[in-house]
């Protein structure tokens, strides 16, 4: 029976699961944070009259909104001292739960120790130091006792001195935008700050994710704070079209073109005015260098004058012919997306996207188009976001290309204007404006050659600035050339 209890006592006194192992401990000490405890919900019960007074109950699950009490009205004094109050809760619930991950081996090790002390303990009482069970009872808890030491001071060192921790940030943004993210998409963030942690999903993949998951507030526009009343919609109206006035002068036949960009204009400051659903989507259509581009950052910069403020504008040029390039994938948050992250970061839940050398709308990309840009619909639903939808709401598409869209129900879905063309002096002014930039290198001065025949067969030639592209630099040569032969001559 003695031989039984020692036995029994020596099996105790091993390792349990390996704890004294150094090289099973990970590499981040907050590898193990439980971030199901470090975001659990039932932080935010208390608290639901901060988020109604935000206008984002609508992100809470009904699980949290059905338990929580009749919120109490909130006035614009007492909301931000109640709103640091729910975000210092949500902080203290992370540092806990990271503060227990990275002092688990502490924890597990005083509790080993404690056991195994005990039963290294009950064998030294029943045997004696002086057995060999005994002694070597006494050698395994001192060889335990030396391992554990070393993962309980390792922990008791990175819970004082934590060093840098990449994800620290993005912790604490989350803490803070938490209440205002969709709670469907709560699971999905931690599940990947776990993975991250655990090196099973790369830093870049996990700070894409967040950078777009965490913008989600200003993009589902909580609050919404118009950038005019509807009463300034006449007068900004009427400042902005007048200068697409001003600037189709330079154009034949530009009076179709005008109106119908001076109405989307109207409408489009009504919408933002309003706040209300769908969205404005023009096709400029016309051959490349007559000013589709130039005339839409004139106005993106006209707005922003106007309203006194910053009316982003972002660039969009889809290359590839893969689906996920425009709407994304599971994997892939696609341009729209990303685009609408970038503005949601400046605080701002409208702009202009400009999808230039879009002749993709006549490609593969016509059906992911068509899913996305439904202006009446106003929203398209991410993969990439577990198929949450984002409103397009605030935002005037614009698409450039040199044709017309073929697929009639994709061209139904939008203002198709045909940009005119320049008028022949216009074209000739705008020309040589740009003449110096041709002549560097050449030891021309633009008096030398401005009034060439060369450069005026070559605007009379000429129909849009993309052939002055093509056009000048010959002429130039062909003056060079010239002069050359000249100075042989002499």
């Amino acid at each position: 029976m003695k031989n039984y209890i020692i036995l029994f006592f020596l099996a105790l006194s091993f390792p349990l699961k390996g704890e004294a192992r150094d090289d099973l401990s990970p590499k981040d000490p907050y590898a193990e944070t439980n971030y199901d405890k470090a975001f659990s919900s039932t932080v935010l019960m208390p608290y639901i009259d901060v988020l109604r007074h935000y206008g984002a109950i609508e992100n809470l699950s009904e699980e949290i909104t059905f338990k929580s009490h009749e919120p109490r009205k909130l006035d614009d004094a007492n909301y931000a001292v109640r709103r640091q109050e729910m975000l210092d809760a949500i902080k203290r619930q992370l540092e806990i739960a990271k503060r227990d991950a990275v002092l688990k081996p502490a924890y597990e090790g005083a509790l080993v120790l404690a056991t195994q002390g005990i039963a290294t303990g009950v064998l030294i009482y029943s045997l004696s130091t002086e057995s060999y069970g005994g002694g070597f009872g006494s050698f395994v808890f001192m060889n335990l006792l030396g391992g554990l030491s070393r993962n309980m001071t390792k922990a008791l060192y990175n819970y004082m001195r934590p060093g840098n921790d990449p994800y620290a940030r993005w912790e604490m943004e989350f803490a803070k935008k938490m209440p205002y993210i969709p709670s469907k998409l709560w699971p999905k963030i931690i599940d990947i700050f776990g993975a991250a942690r655990m090196g099973s999903f790369s830093y870049v993949k996990a700070t894409e994710f967040f950078e777009i998951a965490f913008n989600l507030p200003t993009i589902h526009r909580f609050p919404y704070s118009p950038p005019l009343t509807i009463d300034q919609v006449p007068e900004k109206a009427d400042t902005i079209n007048g200068f697409t006035t001003h600037f189709f002068e330079d154009y034949d036949k530009n009076e179709e073109a005008r109106d119908a960009l001076n109405s989307s204009v109207r409408t489009y400051l009504r919408k933002l005015a309003k706040n209300e659903n769908g969205f404005i989507c023009l096709h400029l259509e016309g051959p490349g260098g007559i000013g589709k581009t130039h005339y839409i950052k004139a106005l993106s910069a006209k707005i922003s004058e106007t309203f006194g403020q910053d009316m982003p504008m972002e660039e969009i040029n889809i290359r590839s012919s893969e689906p996920s390039e425009l709407e994304g994938d599971k994997d892939t948050p696609g341009q729209i997306l990303t685009t609408l992250s970038r503005i949601a970061k400046r605080g701002l839940p409208y702009g202009i996207l400009v999808f230039d050398e879009a002749s993709w709308l006549n490609s593969e990309h016509k059906e992911s188009a068509k899913k996305i840009f439904e202006p009446d619909l106003g929203s398209f639903k991410s993969e990439y976001l577990d198929s949450l939808e984002f409103s397009l709401k605030g935002f005037l598409a614009v698409f450039l290309s040199n044709y017309s869209i073929e697929d009639p129900a994709l061209k139904s879905r939008m203002i198709n204007i045909k940009f005119p063309s320049l008028k022949k002096d216009s074209l000739k002014k705008l020309a040589l404006a740009n003449l110096n930039k041709y002549l560097s290198g050449t030891n021309l001065l633009y008096e030398q050659v401005a009034g060439t025949t060369e450069i005026a067969s070559a605007i009379e030639k000429a129909s849009t600035m993309r052939d002055i592209k093509t056009s000048f630099p010959l002429a130039i040569e062909k003056i060079l050339y010239g002069r050359k032969a000249k100075n042989e001559v002499h």
